[in-house]
């Protein structure tokens, strides 16, 4: 018949080699162990009462032997957890570590994303978490684009740290370059012969554009009115002490 008794060990006095030997010859045919939750405290506690650090390879021998047999642990992990303590002075985690994820964004911009969804109804989490800007220029160049890319900075509600766009000239000249230096805002552009990197804007002229502008060639002399349709569809916000109020 097997069986378990849980005891309440002082084992003070074995803080040499020799005493330590001794208890192993003497209990040699009995299975002791330590508690599994009260492990890492023996083991530090053995380290520090035996001067494990300090004793030579053959008086290591009878120590390292004891804490095997006393916490199940093979040599290889107590080897671990011995260099564990030597580093840290301790072993295991001081404190539970815990997921964590860096902040990209502050209490302010919270708040003014639940002002956006409320404004807007209470729309579902994966609508308020995208802002969708859609703007028209008359010509492709960067003649056009900066009136209409001020306007979008301007009324943009969050702050913007980055722009990415595609290698065409009205995006990557030095007119723009220097307005979005101006902003701290970084400019980055895809790669050439890689379409796939704009998957992302690509996807919105079906989901955005020509669902609600439909799929025939827009001249350019409708761009204006098309801009004043997407403003008056729009929400302007306007910037307050606490933080955005929109109005219409």
């Amino acid at each position: 018949m097997c069986f378990t008794i849980n005891i309440t060990m002082n084992d003070d006095e074995l803080s040499n080699p020799a005493a330590i030997s001794t208890f192993l010859k003497g209990t040699c045919n009995i299975d002791l162990q330590v508690l599994p939750e009260q492990q890492y405290a023996w083991l530090a506690k053995t380290l520090k009462q035996t001067w494990y650090f300090k004793l030579c390879k053959k008086d290591k021998a009878p120590v390292l032997e004891y804490m095997r047999r006393m916490t199940g642990y093979s040599r290889q992990h107590l080897t671990r957890l011995i260099a564990q303590y030597r580093k840290n002075k301790c072993i295991g985690n001081k404190y539970p570590q815990r997921n964590s994820f860096t902040k990209f964004y502050t209490r302010e911009d919270i708040l003014l994303l639940a002002i956006t969804d409320e404004h807007h109804g209470t729309l579902s989490g994966g609508i308020t978490k995208k802002l969708e800007v859609v703007s028209s220029v008359e010509k492709i160049s960067e003649n056009w684009l900066i009136p209409v890319l001020e306007n979008i900075l301007k009324t943009f509600p969050f702050v913007i740290i980055n722009c990415h766009a595609d290698n065409g000239s009205e995006y990557i000249n030095h007119t723009v370059a220097r307005l979005l230096n101006k902003l701290n805002i970084e400019l980055t552009k895809t790669r050439p012969r890689h379409s796939n990197d704009n998957a992302l804007a690509e996807s919105k002229n079906g989901s955005i554009i020509r669902k609600h502008l439909g799929y025939m060639h827009i001249p350019q002399q409708w761009a204006p009115k098309v801009n004043k349709f997407n403003n008056l569809s729009s929400t302007k916000f306007t910037k307050l002490e606490s933080g955005y109020k929109p109005y219409t």
